[in-house]
């Protein structure tokens, strides 16, 4: 019994971030602590942060993940940025083919380069998790719109996932992160008179943190479906509603209490003996600690 725990657990970030070229996927990344940028793309060029030599190979890039998961950089950076997923793959099927053939003709017929593929993606995770004993982990993907046959609905439509060679591959990546967040351009599509669709939009950014129709996300956190993305604010919308979520309201609500009259202090705690909500916990404490700063 001693060796069992319980209660939520707070980990450094492991987040996967993918959408349309030019959206502000690496500015997203900027934004977490003290980045450090590795990978075969230079998104990150225009943005003052710290990053590795480019990736030249697959044996390149693993062994300076390993120096990494070792800790050898844990006091030189704060957060991992994968500078894009899918930029690297073709250095992966480089390494996988030799040159020689196409990826769809290595290992063998009937699809096994899929699973040569996702084995040294399960290494790379391996690494990552290590990582995220130190540092946190944020990889960039760009997205890619493709056919999607709904089998329930017997419906065909498009949808956005990640721009990987294979489902698999990106149902993997997917399985593993924390949360998977599809940034994209908000856009309304409507009909005008004469029944021609147009689209409207002002270029805001929307974050998306929950799985649609139309493209796939997640989160563990119980962040909302929908995220206003502004670059002036960057990720600290994001980072405070996650690390909300470790938040132990009933706790913080009792920190209040030397604070508050007898009668607010009274109410607060039959407030609590009533065993409210954790979202009625989180109301009553902001409203408290609002009210404090006026």
């Amino acid at each position: 019994m001693e060796e069992l725990s319980r209660g939520l657990v707070k980990k450094n970030h492991l987040v996967l971030v993918y959408g349309p070229e030019g959206v502000g996927k690496t500015t997203f990344a900027s934004g977490f602590p003290d980045p450090a940028f590795i990978g075969s793309e230079n998104g990150s060029s225009h943005l003052d942060v710290k990053r590795f030599p480019e990736i030249k190979n697959w044996n390149h890039f693993m062994t300076r993940l390993d120096d990494i998961a070792t800790g050898k950089y844990k006091d030189a950076f704060k957060t991992l940025v994968i500078d894009s997923l899918d930029w690297l793959e073709p250095i992966l099927f480089e390494s996988i083919t030799e040159g020689k053939c196409p990826i769809e003709d290595a290992c063998g017929s009937f699809g096994k380069w899929v699973g040569e593929v996702n084995n040294h993606y399960r290494r790379v995770m391996m690494r990552l998790t290590k990582t995220r004993e130190f540092n946190h982990v944020v990889i960039l993907a760009h997205s890619q719109l493709i056919k999607f046959g709904d089998v329930i609905n017997n419906e065909s439509y498009d949808r956005y996932q990640l721009k990987l060679h294979s489902q698999k591959s990106s149902a993997l990546w997917k399985e593993y992160v924390d949360c998977m967040l599809f940034i994209n351009h908000d856009v309304s599509v409507k009909k005008d008179k004469n029944g021609q669709v147009k689209t409207y939009g002002e270029g805001e950014r929307i974050i998306h943190t929950e799985h649609r129709a139309s493209f796939d996300a997640k989160n563990r956190f119980n962040l909302p479906s929908e995220i206003v993305y502004d670059l002036a604010t960057g990720t600290k919308p994001f980072l405070e509603l996650s690390d909300a979520y470790f938040c132990d309201y009933e706790v913080m609500l009792k920190q209040l209490l030397p604070s508050l009259d007898d009668d607010t202090s009274a109410k607060v705690m039959n407030f609590i003996a009533s065993k409210p909500s954790r979202a009625a916990l989180e109301t009553a404490y902001n409203k408290l600690k609002q009210r404090s700063k006026e």
